[in-house]
């Protein structure tokens, strides 16, 4: 897999104090009393080349970056940083230009009778993001593919859609998952300055041509905590990826539908089922559609088996029937990972300076 670091959000404080930076000010003061309650710096982005920025905030004490390493300085971020480690290092190269301290990885570590570990001296992250791409082969079968994931759901939790036909489910500060047209993700940006950047179109026809699917999740402050990765120092990335792999659906689905009147002929002649097996699923599917809860009218093994028949086709009926999200003729689509292309310049890896 080609992995990408989608965004990395870290802060580290420094007891010896630094200098303040933000882009403003801001005093919160009692209403009735007028004294200060409150005060706090705002970060202020941080632009670089195409478009693209990152927020950087020092109060004095702490010093925070949040953003999207392998998009910055960049015109396109389809692939990325495959390490947390390159993006530190971009991280620190930044800081260090600004006269602020850099990120360290520290040395102490607060293990707490819960389980969770608390990073004492080092770097924090409070958001991870992970991506990596599906060719789906045309701009069409990404669309099918997506509607396909929509009928389906998340560990019991029906896939929700949005405006711009990302599919997603979870929740901000634990694991979010997305999946997503990219080519169409950047075309939504054609007004902006990086929109007419040559190498920026170049990638956005590719990924249109060979219909390129964005997979993203999103390891959140509690997640990242539970599962003691809240600290530099803790970070594996092969763990995080593994993980993130597991959150995948297109990993266990395969993209084709049917007009359900014919699940049984599909599964007999696709996927050589027999004929009695066949017909249940498809009769499963049926009472599915109809608002049946097949976990109240079938038994709990019955339910698992027909649940598994069912995703060969595309058909999820572990959560309520979403009518206007479910396909309607048989078409197979094949995922395969994406690969970089031999004309594809990643971002240049920074030389990583670890400070004590």
């Amino acid at each position: 897999m080609s992995w990408s670091v989608d965004w990395l959000s870290v802060s580290q404080d420094h007891q010896a104090g630094c200098s303040v930076l933000g882009a403003d000010f801001v005093i919160h003061t009692d209403p009735e009393s007028g004294q200060v309650t409150r005060e706090h710096i705002v970060g202020y982005q941080h632009q670089g080349s195409h478009d693209s920025s990152l927020r950087i905030r020092s109060d004095g004490y702490r010093v925070e970056i949040s953003g999207n390493p392998s998009r910055y300085n960049r015109p396109d971020n389809v692939f990325g940083f495959k390490t947390v480690n390159e993006c530190m290092a971009l991280y620190n190269e930044l800081l260090r230009d600004l006269g602020l301290p850099e990120f360290t990885k520290g040395h102490g570590l607060d293990r707490a009778k819960s389980g969770t570990v608390k990073v004492v001296d080092g770097a924090r992250f409070s958001r991870v993001d992970l991506a990596w791409n599906y060719e789906a082969g045309s701009s069409a079968n990404v669309a099918h593919a997506l509607r396909g994931l929509s009928a389906s759901s998340r560990r019991g939790s029906a896939f929700l859609v949005g405006k711009d036909g990302m599919v997603y489910s979870g929740a901000k500060d634990y694991v979010r998952v997305k999946y997503y047209d990219k080519a169409k993700e950047m075309q939504s940006h054609s007004r902006k300055a990086c929109a007419k950047d040559e190498t920026r179109r170049t990638v956005q026809a590719w990924a249109e041509s060979v219909g390129l699917l964005r997979f993203e999740v999103e390891l959140g402050r509690k997640y990242l905590l539970e599962h003691q990765m809240n600290g530099w120092i803790m970070w594996d990335d092969e763990r995080a990826q593994a993980i993130a792999a597991g959150y995948d659906k297109v990993r266990d689905m395969t993209f084709a539908t049917t007009d359900y009147q014919h699940i049984a002929d599909d599964l007999e002649n696709r996927f050589e089922f027999k004929p009695g097996r066949a017909l249940k699923a498809q009769h499963a599917a049926l009472a599915w559609l109809a608002g049946e809860d097949l976990r109240q009218s079938m038994s709990k093994s019955a339910f698992y088996r027909v649940t598994a028949d069912l995703r060969l086709v595309g058909v999820d009926v572990r959560a309520p029937c979403n009518v206007a999200a479910l396909p309607v003729r048989v078409r197979v689509v094949d995922l395969s990972a994406a690969q970089v292309p031999s004309w594809y310049e990643r971002p240049s890896r920074p030389s990583l300076r670890l400070v004590a």
